[in-house]
């Protein structure tokens, strides 16, 4: 070969080399008690019509990405979900069924999406409610990270209610929580553009509050929703042949609606989810602080996403937005989380690929444990670099499935054909039993086999499926909003067998 032929070939060896190793930055937003009710899934068969939500800046993102109309989370609830699809894996195997639980106790050695990255070369960065609890695992897993803000969060944690709107002008109060953090991302954006843009890759989490309670926001935002116009949920009522152990109290309390206007029973009663139908004028006011939290929140994702453009970092930056679980709004006789319901596991995610997606929409299931092993994928790794798990004492392995091939368009859905999720609750209190509960998810409806655990039975131990407590069966084809329990109807033996013989991963 000729010098120069030789030269040109190493040349192009050398172009192959630095293209193979490239890789992308990670923005992973991840916003708290999130429901799927946005506009990007106003077509969907779960939250048809909610255009009413004003969430421009999501809607925008969504129009630039793969959206997955059915994802769910492992966990309603936050710190058991959010330690679950930072590791990749299931609650049952980290034996995480507590928001104050630390996985690190008991598998020192699990590696998370930070440290992934971290590990290999990315500066890690981030703010605001990502693990929960948040501040053990900062140091571990991140390079710089500013945890949530205390001061701020208990300035706006007693409100006289669970909403208050509050000064449009900052000057004229204290910072919020979120806003807070949206600063402290924009500045840590700003500093790695001026300081290594082009040297190295970023991973930033950023973690919003809002729209967890209370139902705090700016007064425009309250603003764009008229009490008039609000659209309560035709389900409004209990299910039919509703088992008690659904609901963490096992109770009804319509009983003490009337404390309801004393701000510490309110957060008590809906962030315990008992079971609660309201008054109509006054879930119409809940509904509305959710809302205007949620266009609040949506205010800041866009802010982020402008420096992110301004700083010319998002040609080559992974976008990911989810949440950690869904959230009831007066469904099935619910308010909050920690149920088995379809809107409290149900949550909104969405990925942008820089020059590759673009209002694409996939309508299998998928989970939010899938989250880690795409986001190794889209920025450039092999996906061999996080394996599937096969022991539970491996440190760095995955339970979900890589979305990669789906965002990339060589995939239409993923190959799952269900979702399952779990709970671990006491019924009215601990020495009246505690039940964990496992959901499987198909096209054609929820069966939840409920559990009771052994007398003394503590959060941290490991779940027994010895003793079948009761059952629950949705037929989705027919009642999506899950007003029937057909367990024990004989005539939906066939969908009972089908979906039970669907893989559980619980053990």
């Amino acid at each position: 070969m000729k010098t120069g032929a030789m030269l040109a070939a190493v040349g192009l060896l050398f172009v192959l080399n630095v293209a193979a190793e490239e890789k992308r930055n990670i923005l992973h937003i991840i916003i708290d008690d999130l429901r799927p009710e946005l506009p990007p899934y106003e077509n969907s068969d779960y939250y048809p019509g909610s255009d009413h939500i004003l969430a421009p800046n999501i809607a925008k993102l969504a129009n630039k990405s793969t959206l997955f109309e059915r994802a769910y989370c492992q966990y309603a609830m936050c710190g058991p979900s959010r330690t679950s699809f930072l590791t990749g894996r299931r609650p049952t195997t980290l034996e995480i069924f507590s928001s104050h639980d630390y996985f690190r106790d008991t598998h020192p050695g699990i590696v998370t999406i930070p440290m992934f990255f971290k590990n290999n070369g990315y500066t890690t960065l981030g703010t605001g409610k990502v693990f929960h609890p948040p501040g053990r695992e900062a140091v571990v897993s991140f390079d710089k990270f500013y945890p949530p803000d205390k001061a701020a969060h208990r300035n706006y944690r007693h409100v006289g209610d669970v909403w208050m709107a509050v000064s449009d002008d900052p000057e004229h109060r204290v910072n919020l929580p979120d806003e807070i953090a949206r600063d402290q991302a924009v500045d840590m954006l700003k500093e790695f553009a001026a300081n290594h843009h082009g040297e190295q890759n970023f991973y930033m989490a950023v973690g919003f509050r809002k729209p967890h309670l209370p139902w705090v926001a700016p007064q425009r935002f309250f603003d764009l929703y008229d009490i008039a116009n609000i659209t309560l949920p035709e389900n409004k009522k209990a299910p039919q042949n509703m088992p008690n152990v659904a609901w963490p109290s096992g109770t009804n309390c319509l009983e003490i609606m009337h404390e309801l206007k004393n701000e510490t029973t309110a957060e008590r009663i809906i962030g315990g989810n008992i079971s609660l139908t309201l008054p109509d004028d006054l879930a119409v006011q809940y509904q509305r602080g959710y809302y205007a939290c949620i266009s609040f929140v949506d205010s800041l994702v866009g802010e982020l996403l402008d420096t992110l453009e301004d700083l010319g970092l998002h040609e080559d930056t992974v976008i990911v937005l989810h949440s950690d679980h869904g959230f009831n709004l007066g469904e099935n006789s619910a308010w909050g989380k920690h149920t088995q319901f379809e809107t409290a596991n149900h949550v909104p995610l969405m990925f942008h690929l820089p020059g590759e997606t673009e209002a694409k929409v996939s309508g299998g299931f998928v989970e939010l444990l899938d989250v880690f092993p795409t986001l190794v994928e889209l920025a450039g790794f092999p996906s061999s670099d996080v394996p599937r798990c096969s022991d539970v004492a491996e440190n760095l392995c995955h339970e979900g499935i890589s979305l990669a091939p789906i965002i990339k368009g060589e995939e239409q859905n993923s190959s799952s054909e269900f979702a399952d999720y779990v709970n671990l609750h006491y019924v009215g209190a601990p020495d009246k039993g505690t039940y964990f509960g496992e959901s499987v998810l198909s096209k054609e409806g929820r069966f939840t086999r409920w559990y009771l655990q052994p007398a003394g039975f503590k959060k941290k131990a490991t779940v027994s499926t010895d003793n079948l407590f009761t059952e629950e069966l949705y037929d989705h084809t027919m009642d999506k909003k899950e007003t029937v329990n057909v367990a024990g109807d004989q005539s939906y033996a066939d969908l009972r067998t089908h979906i039970s013989s669907l893989p559980q991963h619980s053990n």
